[in-house]
């Protein structure tokens, strides 16, 4: 599974708003649109932001398998 699509089946599943996301992370929600959407890179603060935020490791985010 891609990275957005990832990202945006922890943050439903967490009943958050890209918007909600968004101002956790310190970005814009169009920002997070994008990700989802994979237009767009994501930068390492970031993704540790998203991984703590959606309670997720930054592997599972990226789709690393061990």
């Amino acid at each position: 599974m891609e990275t957005g699509k990832i990202i945006k089946k922890y943050r439903e599943s967490r009943h958050m708003t890209q918007q909600k996301l968004a101002q956790a992370v310190g970005v814009s929600r169009g920002r997070i649109s994008r990700w989802e959407h994979g237009k767009g890179k994501i930068m390492a603060r970031h993704l540790i932001a998203l991984s703590e935020c959606l309670h997720v490791s930054c592997d599972e985010l990226l789709n690393i398998k061990k």
